[in-house]
């Protein structure tokens, strides 16, 4: 830890370390520490971002993702990056909230994140799940052939579009 000094990018290797060898607590401690300085550089931000996605820390992400929003001068690939994690914490909190029964909420929530990216893979999946869920295979058919028109090759749209029509 003492070696990443500075480096944003060697101390989020250290923390992801931390987590492979089952110790989230301490990943996150260490990338906290670096990222949440009012100095530090909105990369540090963002991987910290990434380290509570991969953990699952959902209101603490959420949180950030908030932060980083409001951020100015974020690069476009700042910016991709923000939208990967906003779409995965979608999806999660959809999947969630399906397993949970509460299906018209986990379609609210997909839908208002899908108004900010229309064409996201994981949210559209996400979403077909609540579709199939709620017995509506023809919405959930339409969505995976979506997909697979702008992803040929998408093995999770294959395999549920194979498994639906069985």
């Amino acid at each position: 830890e003492v070696e990443a000094g500075n480096d944003a990018e060697f101390v989020n290797i250290v923390a992801n370390a931390w987590i492979d060898l089952r110790n989230p607590t301490q990943g996150l401690a260490l990338m906290r520490r670096f990222a949440l300085q009012p100095s530090s550089p909105i990369a540090a931000r963002l991987y910290y971002a990434g380290l509570l996605n991969r953990v699952e820390r959902d209101e603490e992400l959420a949180s950030v993702l908030d932060k980083l929003s409001a951020t100015k001068g974020l690069t476009a690939e700042d910016k991709d990056d923000l939208r990967y994690l906003k779409a995965s914490l979608a999806a999660r909190r959809a999947d969630n909230l399906r397993h949970a029964g509460n299906l018209g909420e986990a379609r609210v929530v997909l839908e208002s994140a899908l108004k900010q990216d229309p064409e996201n893979t994981d949210m559209l999946m996400a979403l077909a799940r609540v579709h199939v869920s709620t017995n509506e295979p023809q919405q959930a058919r339409d969505i995976y052939q979506r997909i697979l028109r702008k992803s040929p090759r998408h093995v999770g749209a294959r395999l549920a579009l194979a498994k639906m029509l069985g």
